[in-house]
């Protein structure tokens, strides 16, 4: 996860980590910047704009040789330009975005349903949670998550809040509905959290109100925000932690209202760079 200058990239460590080890459409793309000797802040905004066009394409299953015909195109674009600065990157990265509006719109126009269907490998479920984790621990003092190999490198597994088999009390305090829009509000991705995985372990099938103070006692503070409005740190972590709501009961209406939080907060994760 070094660029050509033999240093750490953020943006690089997170495509890699998105791409898995199979992936390597991209890799065209990132030898194209490295030739063109860009500085390191340039090719992290490239491998950041990458890891949005990727984001996109998988999350809406856009077909490979779609895919490669984009890429062929961009790296035309990036061998074309005469001269590597902010305002030629972001050129770059706007034309990226626009090549891909149609799949970025139907990402969001769908996103009320984006969770584990959408998303099949478990490595990319854990890449998004661990995005969002990124996201909202960056004025966390304690706990620097600059490289999101910090959070994924740690033992953490996938909660879901509403259990995939819970119990009586469980089910109670969810609320009835067709079974089927149960089964996928479970999988929806405003249903999930990234936690320890001792946490996680100990949540087991309970009922949300049993589970909140083990949220609370979490190291990661979207986990904590989750259960507690407001939780120790410093006034510039309560701050960034705003956008997220805080949960006194688990039911359908909350889950549909955060996954529209969680709506708004890709299109900052995923902003290609811009």
């Amino acid at each position: 996860n070094l660029d050509h200058h033999g240093r750490r990239s953020p943006s690089l460590e997170s495509l890699n980590l998105l791409g898995g080890p199979s992936t390597r459409q991209h890799m065209g793309l990132l030898l194209t910047a490295i030739r063109k000797d860009c500085s390191s802040e340039q090719f992290d905004a490239i491998a950041a704009c990458i890891e949005s066009a990727l984001f996109y394409s998988f999350c809406t299953k856009l077909r490979s040789q779609t895919l490669e015909a984009f890429i062929a195109n961009w790296m035309v674009e990036l061998r074309n330009i005469d001269k590597f600065d902010k305002f030629s990157v972001r050129a770059f990265a706007s034309r990226v975005k626009s090549d891909l509006k149609e799949i970025y719109d139907q990402f969001y126009q769908n996103f009320e349903t984006f969770g584990q269907r959408s998303v099949s490998q478990k490595y990319r479920q854990k890449y998004i949670l661990a995005k969002f984790l990124q996201h909202s621990e960056k004025e966390n003092l304690d706990f620097d998550c600059t490289y999101l190999s910090s959070i994924l490198d740690q033992k953490v597994e996938i909660e879901h809040i509403h259990p995939q088999n819970p119990s009586e009390a469980a089910s109670t305090e969810f609320g009835e509905s067709d079974l089927e829009v149960i089964e996928e509000c479970k999988t929806l991705f405003a249903n999930l959290l990234l936690m320890e995985a001792s946490l996680q372990k100990s949540c087991s099938n309970d009922s949300y109100q049993i589970k909140r103070p083990k949220y609370v006692s979490s190291k990661f503070w979207l986990v904590k925000k989750f259960a507690d409005h407001s939780p120790d740190g410093t006034q510039k972590l309560k701050d960034s932690l705003s956008k997220w709501p805080t949960h006194s009961t688990w039911n359908q209406q909350e889950l549909r209202s955060r996954q529209t939080v969680y709506k708004h907060i890709s299109q900052s994760i995923w902003n290609f760079g811009l």
